[in-house]
């Protein structure tokens, strides 16, 4: 046979009606069977086609045709043309009187294809091995494919069974599909398969082979029982059909989602840290925050950050996350750790530990900014949380935000101006919850806005002019509000406190050096005022505003005394010790009698008492130190 004739797919000719003939063929090339179908009408046009004396290596009959009955058309291909024909019934059951005529037949749960070569290699035994024509499609057929007696013992296998398997016809022949077996499933799986064929059902799945040669390869499977004119089960017909490929696109494919997830999470971290920098105010705080804020997101399992003096070549840990800080490491001659290795370079050193049962890994980071290493950044991962190498560059672009917030810091003084640049931006965007809030009677003000937690953003506005309790009614139906609430009663009016994870104005400006440092609405429309660094550019916040509020428009634009926000000689607060503060002070917690509970703050905020309770005493403990130290 020539190279083409021995790639051949099988071809069958289906018998019955548009949407019978549609399902049939569906099942019959499912999977990753490959099969040349035509088609008939009826039992008239079935016979036409067959009479022009090219024949299909097999035929599949509809149990009704609208010109006969099925039985009868198979039964007469079968003396006819002496073609391999069954009856495919897809409601599951099928007439006695097509098993008495000898007609197979196939339901509508089985595999067609494994049914129709089980139909083709099965039949009374003719005492000299002859299979019918579709034989000649399985032994051409490129699916691996091989017949046994009932007790197992392989009696026929197919060209391609030999070059999949590295097994000769003669060496299979005679022996128990247990050849193949790789280990990999165990005996109540062959239980499964075997009490399945055996009970005369079609067992189908995906397993796990060995080849001759130790290879391993992975097959969608399918074993029908042949059975005799009784229905007794004589022989069975495994069809293989190789997906080791598919299986080895399916692992890629896996991978490479886990790896871009992974990708997605460090972003994510790193846009997390930086936004933690934008609050923090000192070299201590920068490096606390750093280390708070990667244990948050559970990517790493410890985190710390060390200082570095490069005369030396020390790295001394000074403030970490999930770990015990480890003592100062220094260069020992040419050979130096890791961390000094990393402040030397300004680049980031990976180091792994092999063990396959428990991957683990550590990332040491330069925080480096204009050529000058400020410090070095370790974080650790262990199993699923394991670094990688592709992390690389995103730890590297963390080190670099890192090393230019400390450089900032310690030069704020120096950079700090005495004028800004103040915006006045108005909406009237009903998606602003102080649009929403502002009724015809009530003027609202903004006195402060709050980092919460997981998104959140907390907004203290005095409400005047009217009952507090129909602006927070307004405030509460609002989309992204998830709390409003009446806090206390000022000189002014009334103070209501609300976390939004809606849009954020101060989220958006955050990192283009402008921040909100007030904000009015009154009958439908908001005013805020925004403040810049006279450096800053000014279009670059408004176009970040308006990823916030597309419908912002600027009104005015004046340079004025700073307000003091930036002011270098403020405490080194975290950001979390920062926000808990400000909650408290606005929600009146410092007030006698309490306006607030810690309980009912924390809620607002998204954080458990004892988290709330945490970061205010801290913050209290470094305002102390700061006033008096």
């Amino acid at each position: 046979m020539d190279a083409d004739t021995a790639t051949r797919s099988p071809s069958v000719l289906l018998a019955g009606g548009a949407d019978w003939q549609a399902a049939t063929a569906m099942r019959l090339t499912e999977g990753t069977h490959d099969v040349s179908v035509d088609t008939a009408a009826d039992a008239a046009a079935c016979l036409a086609a067959l009479a022009t004396g090219r024949h299909p290596d097999a035929v599949v009959v509809a149990p009704e045709l609208p010109d006969g009955d099925g039985v009868a058309l198979c039964e007469r291909i079968r003396e006819r043309y002496d073609l391999p024909a069954v009856l495919y019934t897809q409601q599951g059951t099928a007439g006695g009187r097509a098993r008495e005529a000898g007609v197979p037949v196939v339901d509508g749960g089985d595999d067609l294809f494994g049914r129709l070569a089980a139909a083709a290699l099965g039949g009374p035994d003719d005492g000299d091995g002859h299979l019918r024509a579709f034989v000649e499609a399985v032994e051409q057929s490129g699916h691996s494919i091989y017949v046994t007696d009932r007790d197992g013992t392989i009696e026929y296998v197919n060209p391609t069974f030999e070059e999949t398997t590295g097994y000769s016809r003669a060496e299979a022949v005679g022996r128990n599909p247990r050849i193949l077996q790789s280990g990999r499933h165990d005996d109540a799986f062959y239980e499964t398969v075997w009490d399945t064929i055996l009970a005369g059902e079609v067992w189908e799945g995906d397993i796990v082979n060995r080849a001759r040669d130790g290879r391993e390869y992975h097959v969608h499977q399918t074993i029908a029982p042949i059975t005799d004119e009784e229905g007794v089960v004589r022989r069975f017909v495994a069809v293989n059909a190789d997906i080791t490929e598919r299986r080895r696109h399916e692992r890629e494919l896996g991978r490479q989602r886990d790896l871009l997830d992974r990708l997605n999470r460090v972003n994510a971290t790193v846009w997390a840290v930086s936004q933690a920098l934008l609050r923090a105010r000192t070299p201590g705080g920068i490096e606390e925050a750093v280390c708070e804020r990667l244990a948050d997101t559970g990517l790493y399992v410890a985190a710390w950050v060390g200082g570095y003096d490069d005369a030396a070549g020390t790295v001394t840990p000074r403030v970490g996350s999930g770990t015990e800080l480890p003592g100062p490491v220094s260069a020992d001659g040419e050979d130096a750790p890791p961390a000094v290795r990393a402040a030397r370079s300004g680049e980031v050193v990976l180091v792994r530990e092999d063990d396959p049962s428990r991957p683990r890994a550590r990332a040491f980071v330069a925080l480096a900014y204009d050529g000058v290493t400020h410090g070095v950044l370790s974080v650790r991962g262990e199993g699923s949380r394991c670094i990688g190498e592709y992390e690389r560059t995103s730890l590297r672009e963390l080190g670099r935000t890192v090393g230019y917030a400390v450089a900032a810091a310690r030069a704020r003084r120096l950079l700090d101006a005495d004028d800004a640049v103040e915006l006045t931006l108005a909406s009237d965007d009903d998606r602003s919850p102080l649009v929403r809030a502002a009724g015809a009677d009530a003027r609202l003000s903004l006195s402060a806005s709050v980092p919460g937690s997981d998104g959140r953003e907390l907004y203290y506005l005095t409400v005047a002019g009217e009952d507090p309790a129909g602006a927070v009614d307004r405030l509460r139906a609002t989309e992204g509000v998830e709390q409003a609430r009446v806090a206390r009663e000022t000189g002014d009016g009334w103070l209501v406190e609300l976390a939004v994870t809606g849009p954020s104005l101060p989220r958006a400006l955050a990192d283009t050096g402008a921040h909100v440092v007030g904000a009015t609405a009154a009958e439908g429309r908001v005013e805020l005022r925004v403040e810049l660094p006279p450096s800053a550019d000014v279009r670059r916040a408004l176009r970040a505003a308006r990823t916030a509020f597309p419908e912002l428009e600027l009104v005015a634009k004046r340079t004025v005394e700073r307000s003091g926000a930036g002011d270098a000689g403020s405490p080194g607060l975290t950001e979390r010790q920062r926000a808990t503060l400000q909650a408290a002070y606005h929600g009146g917690y410092f007030d006698w009698p309490r306006a607030s509970t810690a309980q009912e703050l924390a809620g607002t905020m998204g954080v458990s008492d004892v988290t709330f309770h945490k970061h205010l005493r801290r913050a209290e403990g470094t305002l102390l130190e700061w006033y008096l130290g």
